[in-house]
């Protein structure tokens, strides 16, 4: 089981919506609005090539021709993302394993299979659906948790509410599913929706079962030997979501085995889970030029090639190789790391911007809603070795800062895509009060560092935007809005809290002292986890006050309940504050004599005592509980 990596993550949004009626009118409307600057005094931020498959995708969308192919009787479901960084093709991983040994002192054993060692869950089928890239995401995921934990995480799920314009069997990509778990809408138990094929419905408010926190993108490999990074992702992380060209006309019956050398666009999703060096070439329906070949799972059940497995050729031309990242794991930690997510990038990285250098700052403005600790950011990087710095401020005046600045953690990311990083300072929030997080991320090579989230038509047209949330910098000290320059984007940045330890508290055995009526008594319990110090209060009805309530508590003299001029009633003395450590419980005594004449006592709305103090009911003294 692979460890996790130092994270930091990037994404840099393109606010875009595609119009025309051709690829070449798209790019040019593209390139129009992606130096906009709206008079700002920032160099002109413009956004990164779009996938030109992505193009041509939105055109058949606007001609209705949209959805999963369907080949040799099977379905697929793979769609093209906006994203291109077909830069990073051939590009090597500096790891060979999460710890940081050199790539150069490792070599990879001649062959390797999950299926040996106990770490992948049952194969499944996806039926009569475009929906195996949500099979080739828990195929992955799930078997990155085994043989430790075993789950069956809920493809129905992910295929139906993703949140894109896609409906739940037109497909989708690694980075639909990249924007569903980062926000924590999944994985929820299959149990809980169960896969169905021809239903585009799923329940509300499952419990989801997983923080998916690091997604790591495997660059394209650059030739049919290039496979360390794909042998590497496997071996720490378990099966690997990539992507394929399917057409039966490859594949093998006999032996099982597929080998495209074509250049039709990938449609189809599966998991590699293995490798072997020596794979007999001849095995396949055309010879390639050498041996060798990957173990990859399917989603079409366990009868269809070896069990539901497969072999495809080192020299297929199209496995592991789209636009420069077509190959994702998932890592995944208990939902006990952290209480709350702040987001805006719902539907997650969808393209990059910047302003011609591979350096740049990006922030988001968020409103804390409670009393927490920010413990963890979460961003997506785009390049090999990216290196980042994080900066945290209170209250921000202007843009994202403010002179209330806590200064986080520094480092370098090896692997392209999303990561979770704790910060060093566990920040306090105040609800009610704005903070924000600030970074500054250098993406060797590549010249558009910022990722975003975009509002496309027909793809991604449900991503929300507003003014004063994102912002982006050159140079860390002169801020402008995103929306300045990209009217539906929005940056790629979470904040990760922690609730702050907290008491809670209850009264109960409300009594009189047996040896003292004048006096009463009643015990504070603290369930919580903090230490509470309280100051209680008393409530008495006094018939001489005109029918009002009086309440007993610091200040001098008694307020009236019913909200009529403070009437001091009687003597009393002031009651201290009381600590109640968490996990413990007290007793408090009155420190006010109760007035020979008081007939009614209330604790709340809706309980009295009636008469002589002889004994008292049991409610709830929440309310008139304070908190110091």
């Amino acid at each position: 089981m692979g460890k996790k990596l130092i994270s930091a993550l990037l994404v840099t949004v393109l606010v875009l919506s595609i119009g025309g009626t051709s690829i070449e009118a798209a790019a040019g409307w593209l390139s129009a609005i992606a130096t906009n600057t709206h008079g700002s005094a920032q160099a002109p931020f413009s956004s990164a090539p779009l996938n030109p498959e992505f193009l041509t995708y939105v055109n058949n969308w606007k001609d209705g021709t949209r959805g999963a192919q369907t080949l040799g009787g099977y379905n697929l479901g793979k769609l093209p993302p906006p994203l291109n960084v077909s830069y990073l093709r051939g590009q090597k991983i500096p790891l060979a394993e999460p710890d940081g040994l050199a790539r150069a002192g490792v070599s990879y054993p001649a062959s390797y299979d999950l299926r040996d060692l106990g770490r992948l869950t049952p194969i499944k089928n996806q039926g009569a659906c475009g929906s195996c890239w949500a099979f080739a995401t828990y195929s992955a995921l799930e078997s990155s948790l085994t043989p430790a934990e075993t789950w069956n995480f809920s493809e129905n799920n992910l295929k139906n509410t993703h949140g894109f314009d896609n409906l739940p069997c037109q497909g989708g990509n690694m980075y639909v599913s990249a924007a569903y778990l980062a926000r924590w809408s999944g994985p929820v138990n299959a149990s809980d929706d169960p896969y169905d094929a021809h239903s585009g419905n799923s329940p509300a408010n499952i419990s989801v079962q997983k923080h998916v926190q690091d997604i790591y993108f495997i660059p394209d490999r650059g030739g049919p030997l290039d496979n360390d990074n794909l042998k590497w992702a496997v071996m720490n992380y378990g099966a690997v979501h990539t992507g394929m060209t399917w057409n039966s006309a490859y594949y093998n019956q006999t032996f099982h085995t597929y080998y495209y050398n074509g250049n039709t666009t990938p449609g189809h999703d599966v998991a590699i889970v293995g490798w072997n060096d020596s794979f007999d070439k001849n095995k396949f329906p055309t010879t390639p030029p050498g041996d060798g070949a990957f173990i990859v799972r399917n989603s079409w059940g366990k009868s269809w090639g070896e069990d539901g497995y497969f072999y495809v050729s080192y020299y297929d031309s199209k496995i592991g190789i789209w636009e420069g990242l077509a190959s994702a794991v998932y890592v995944a930690e208990p939902t006990s790391n952290y209480d709350h997510v702040y987001q805006y990038d719902l539907l997650g990285w969808i393209n990059s911007g910047g302003t011609g250098n591979d350096t740049e700052w990006f922030a988001n403005v968020f409103n804390a809603t409670a009393n927490e600790k920010l413990t963890a950011v979460s961003f997506y990087t785009e390049a090999i070795n990216s290196q980042y710095e994080i900066y945290v401020y209170k209250d921000p005046e202007s843009g994202p800062t403010s002179p209330d600045r806590y200064v986080e953690p520094t480092g370098t990311i090896p692997v392209p895509g999303y990561h979770t990083i704790p910060l060093s300072t566990k920040v306090p929030l105040t609800p009610g009060h704005k903070f924000s997080v600030v970074v500054r991320l250098r993406t060797p090579g590549y010249n558009y560092p910022v990722a975003m989230q975009a509002r496309i038509q027909g793809y991604s047209s449900r991503a929300a935007v507003s003014t004063g949330l994102s912002y982006i910098s050159a140079n860390g000290t002169s801020w402008d809005d995103l929306t300045n320059h990209f009217a539906n984007g929005t940056v790629c940045l979470k904040a990760f809290t922690t609730l702050a330890p907290a008491p809670s508290l209850s009264i109960t055995n409300a009594r009189l002292m047996p040896n003292n009526p004048q006096y009463f008594e009643w015990n504070i319990t603290n369930t919580g986890t903090a230490d509470a110090w309280v100051a209680p209060d008393a409530m008495f009805y006094k018939p001489t006050a005109a029918s009002r309530y009086a309440k007993i508590g610091n200040a001098t003299g008694f307020q009236a309940w019913d909200g009529h001029t403070s009437v001091p009633v009687f003597p009393y003395k002031t009651l201290n504050w009381l600590l109640v450590p968490a996990g413990k419980s007290i007793t408090v005594h009155s420190q006010a004599v109760v007035p020979s004449d008081a007939k009614w006592a209330r604790y709340n709305a809706n309980t009295y005592y009636d008469g002589g103090f002889q004994g008292w009911l049991y409610p709830s003294w929440d309310k008139y509980i304070t908190l110091r």
